[in-house]
């Protein structure tokens, strides 16, 4: 078998250029130097805590991306839901104003009739056909149009 020179194997130099991040590092030794045996044992430990947290960031991160794949799927799922909604409520509010107009324009009719027989008029049916009855009294014009401009 051959032999490994572990002294080369296990032996590795850090440059570090940061003046400020040396002082902290040499600051923080100083505050703990009781718990270590040497600078080096000092190094070493700091290494292996963030070597661990590195790791655990890798575990999580494949984790964590799954999940804001997961909530961006749901989003792009949910924004198509709504931009669907949102077409089929455009399309229902636009027949719903067909049909209020139609409505207005029947009960305005009704009402003009109703007033005309009342007032024992003779109606032509002629006229009755061609919309002459299909406006709305003055006072209800009125009453519509404050609540339209109001209502914006």
């Amino acid at each position: 078998m051959k032999e490994i020179n572990t002294h080369q194997v296990l032996e590795t130099k850090i440059r570090i250029y940061e003046s400020w991040f040396l002082k902290e590092l040499s600051d923080y030794f100083e505050k703990h130097k009781k718990d270590y045996q040497t600078k080096n044992d000092f190094y070493v430990s700091l290494i292996r805590v963030g070597l661990e947290t590195e790791k655990i960031r890798d575990e999580n991160f494949a984790d964590y991306n799954g999940k804001l794949q997961s909530i961006s799927d749901k989003l792009t799922e949910f924004s198509q839901k709504l931009d669907n909604t949102n077409g089929a409520n455009n399309s229902l509010i636009r027949d719903l104003i067909v049909q209020q107009n139609i409505y207005e324009k029947l009960l305005s009719r009704v009402y003009n009739l109703c007033l005309a027989l009342n007032n024992e008029c003779s109606l032509n049916p002629d006229y009755v056909r061609a919309g002459m009855y299909d406006d709305l009294p003055e006072t209800l014009e009125e009453y519509k149009r404050y609540w339209e401009e109001n209502s914006k």
